[in-house]
């Protein structure tokens, strides 16, 4: 213990700095004094700082060509028609092939959608990205009634006479986008078939005749470079007196951030391109209007994972490019469980991915649409309905004034009552005052509407007989005056000349 306290007190703790190098076997040993420090003179200079328009480049690997695939498949039978149109088949007489479609016969199917395999057999309709068959004769005669004729037929199997040759023939029209290696000169089809990309045409196995356009090149290889930005730029040159210095360009925006050093300098058709840290990165020093190339879309094969400069949504087309053929088994495994009836993941699978919101509104807008052409369908038909209905009714108006203006006419004659046959009511009244008003008072009235010689012959004494003989002879004259072919009917009875009549013989006989 004492010894351990005397060598607390009479030896002092020292501080050490410790480090490895790694580039050999020996043992390398370096003392520092941390007390003994220099002075330290460091020449701060200012860097210069300007902005520069430049196109940042991107050497591309990948380009894409628009490719047209036509492919006619074939399968034909041989019959021989013998006597009485008894059909005989031959031998080896099935057989299936590939048709030869040149590009101008594969270009007419896609602008007139017609194919012709003879005279007689010309399809129509066909239509891009499907597959239809047809079945043809492509010799010889067959008649509804069995009856048959043979006729001559050349196929890649041979020549044959007074054969029928029926077929079913499969067309598949196919347009795509198929990717073209810049560095190699190649172009992969969708089917993995690989083929020269100078050559413009090439037999894929699985949908047949395919051509592309060339892509343009030049010495220059324009377009083997991508332009990922074009606009101003930070420039900062360290030391703008010694050329070695580097020299940094950098750019922080919304879509793309960067960081880039000048390493050399490679002349390209006039132009200067400046290499970059990165070997597919090149920047261009340029004014507007005097640019390398035209911006555009860059594909996604294009795409360097290790670059860092890219936006978020360059980085999720990568991700999905490259994550997309290894989750569509697992998603299609999903969706199976689920139909199914097994239990899912609610957040592996989702309707609403989908159905986006334009998708529903498009869906929206067009049930909307369907209903009102419905209604719009139902209205003209309406309208239509009572268009007749109103033709028919001014028809009957134009009848029922002429008829009321006849009435009008032969009651008032050429006046203004005629104006009265528009309206039916109007009519009625002006009809009624032309009659007259009516005589209710007839029992009052009837003793002054008699003759004048009618008082005489009551004052004066009378022998006739009862009233009843008097009525019985007043109807044996009414029978007199009486036409051929006419009868008159006295309307009303004067009651009060009855009784009058009355009242005189009972006081005669009184």
């Amino acid at each position: 213990m004492l010894i351990y306290f005397s060598t607390l007190i009479f030896v002092s703790p020292i501080c050490a700095l410790i480090g490895f190098d790694c580039g050999g076997q020996h043992l390398n040993i370096t003392f520092v004094s941390l007390l003994d420090v220099g002075e330290c003179n460091l020449n701060y200079r200012k860097p210069n700082i300007s902005n520069v328009c430049v196109q940042l480049l991107q050497l591309s690997d990948y380009n894409h060509a628009k490719a047209i695939q036509c492919k006619v498949e074939i399968s034909r039978s041989i019959y021989y028609c013998g006597m009485h149109s008894h059909v005989s088949v031959d031998h080896n007489g099935k057989a299936d092939y590939i048709h030869e479609t040149g590009y101008t016969l594969c270009l007419r199917k896609f602008q007139d959608k017609t194919f012709s395999l003879g005279a007689g057999n010309v399809i129509h309709g066909l239509k891009a990205n499907q597959t239809s068959f047809h079945s043809l004769t492509l010799a010889g005669r067959i008649s509804n009634d069995g009856s048959c004729k043979g006729t001559q037929y050349s196929d890649p199997y041979g020549t044959l006479d007074e054969v029928v040759i029926q077929a079913v023939v499969k067309i598949s029209l196919r347009t795509s986008h198929a990717p073209v290696q810049l560095n190699s000169g190649k172009i992969i089809l969708k089917s993995g078939t690989v083929c020269v990309l100078s050559e413009s045409f090439c037999l894929d196995s699985d949908d047949g005749y395919t051509y592309w356009k060339p892509i343009p090149t030049s010495s220059c290889n324009f377009h083997q470079y991508d332009v990922f930005y074009e606009g101003s730029a930070t420039k900062i040159t360290d030391d703008s007196i010694n050329p070695s210095a580097p020299v940094i360009y950098s750019l922080t925006t919304q879509d793309a951030t960067f960081a880039l050093t000048k390493t050399k300098e490679q002349p390209l058709c006039g132009y200067t391109l400046l290499r970059t840290e990165h070997p597919k990165l090149f920047i261009l020093e340029t004014k507007k209007g005097d640019t390398f190339a035209n911006r555009g879309i860059i594909l996604v094969d294009n795409l360097d994972i290790f670059a860092g400069i890219y936006s978020e949504q360059d980085i999720q087309k990568l991700r999905d490019h490259i994550m997309f053929p290894a989750e569509k088994p697992a998603l299609l495994n999903t969706i199976a469980r689920g139909l199914s009836g097994h239990p899912i993941d609610t957040d592996a699978v989702s309707v609403y991915n989908l159905l986006d919101e334009a998708s529903l509104n498009k869906i929206t807008e067009n049930a909307v649409s369907r209903i009102w052409n419905g209604f719009v369908t139902f209205g003209s038909a309406t309208a239509g309905l009572f268009g007749i209905l109103i033709i028919v009714r001014i028809v009957k108006i134009i009848i029922d004034a002429s008829i009321h203006g006849y009435a009008l006419h032969s009651a008032y004659g050429w006046s203004m009552h005629l104006l009265g046959a528009i309206w039916s009511s109007l009519t009625h009244l002006l009809l009624h005052l032309a009659r007259g008003p009516v005589n209710r008072n007839n029992d009052d009235e009837g003793y002054d509407s008699s003759p004048p010689n009618a008082k005489e012959e009551s004052s004066a004494p009378s022998t006739e007989s009862p009233a009843t003989d008097d009525f019985s002879k007043t109807n044996e004259n009414a029978r007199s005056n009486i036409e051929p072919a006419t009868i008159e009917i006295i309307p009303y009875i004067n009651r009060y000349q009855i009784l009058r009549d009355i009242e005189q013989i009972t006081t005669k006989t009184s």
